[in-house]
C-alpha cells in the first residue's frame, strides 16, 4: 500500500496536468514498465510531440510514461485539405505537413508570437491581435472558401501545361508557389515540394501552405515583401513547426 499511492498519485497529476484523452496516449502506454515482460517503448514509435518521463517510485524499477501534451485547451481551428492535384507520391507527405501546420495553429506559442510581432507593413490597417483573430476565424475571402474554422485548402503543383513556361522558369530560379488569388487553389513548384519532401521537412510546406493562405484572406505583398504579413506569419509556423518546444 505505501507503494502504489504515491504511485496512482502521480499518474494521476500527469493526466490533469497535459489534459490526455485516452484515444492519444493509449490509457499512459507502458506506465510502468515491467522489465521482466515489457519492452521500453521505442522512441521512433511515439505519436509527433509525445514526451516521455522516467521517473522512480523508490523501488529501483523506473517507470515510463508517454504523454502527448495538449497544445492548446481546445481546438480552436482545423487544417482541411479539400483536393490536391499533382502531388503523387507526395500527398502523404503533405498531409502530415497540413496537421503540422494545424498543430501550430492551435497553440498558445503562435498566439503569443503573432501578438508579439509588429504587422506594420500591408497590413490592411489590422493589429497584430485583429490579425490573430482574422487567422482563427479561418474565413477565406477568396476562391472556394468553406466553413469558418477551418483552413480550406485546396492544392496543386505548378505545371508547364497549366501554368506555362514562365512560371516553370521561375520555379527553376526562386519562386515556391503561387497564390489562389481568385481561385482559391494554392500552388506549389514540384521540384521545391521535391526538396522538402526529401529532407523532410514538414516546417517548410507548412510555412508554405500558411503563407499562401494569408493570400486568401488577402493580404499581398509588394516590394517589402519580407515585412509583409505573409512572410512573416509563414516564418512564425516554420520556427514553430521545426521546435514544437516553442509551441507550450
Amino acid at each position: 500500500m505505501t507503494t502504489m499511492f504515491p504511485r496512482m498519485v502521480l499518474l494521476a497529476l500527469l493526466l490533469v496536468l497535459y489534459s490526455c484523452d485516452d484515444a492519444k496516449i493509449a490509457a499512459i502506454e507502458r506506465a510502468r514498465t515491467d522489465s521482466a515482460n515489457r519492452a521500453d517503448p521505442d522512441k521512433e514509435s511515439l505519436p509527433p510531440d509525445s514526451l516521455l518521463y522516467e521517473a522512480s517510485f523508490g523501488d529501483g524499477n523506473p517507470s515510463r510514461v508517454v504523454i502527448k501534451p495538449k497544445t492548446a485547451s481546445a481546438k480552436a481551428v482545423v487544417v482541411l485539405i479539400h483536393e490536391m492535384e499533382g502531388y503523387g507520391a507526395d500527398e502523404v507527405f503533405a498531409r502530415a505537413a497540413a496537421d503540422t501546420l494545424e498543430a501550430v495553429l492551435n497553440s498558445n506559442g503562435f498566439k503569443r508570437a503573432v501578438l508579439n510581432t509588429a504587422f506594420t507593413y500591408e497590413n490592411k490597417g489590422l493589429n497584430a491581435q485583429q490579425i490573430y483573430d482574422l487567422i482563427m476565424k479561418a474565413h477565406e475571402e477568396d476562391g472556394e472558401g468553406g466553413t469558418d474554422g477551418v483552413l480550406d485548402l485546396r492544392l496543386r503543383t505548378i505545371s508547364l501545361e497549366e501554368d506555362g513556361q514562365r512560371w516553370m522558369n521561375a520555379c527553376n530560379r526562386n519562386t515556391v508557389g503561387i497564390d489562389g488569388s481568385g481561385t482559391g487553389v494554392s500552388a506549389v513548384c514540384p521540384g521545391w515540394l521535391r526538396s522538402a519532401v526529401e529532407n523532410g521537412h514538414y516546417s517548410w510546406l507548412a510555412a508554405h501552405y500558411m503563407h499562401e493562405y494569408m493570400h486568401l484572406l488577402r493580404f499581398r505583398h509588394s516590394a517589402q515583401k519580407l515585412q509583409s504579413v505573409p512572410y512573416k506569419i509563414d516564418a512564425i509556423v516554420e520556427k514553430l513547426a521545426e521546435n514544437p518546444a516553442l509551441r507550450y
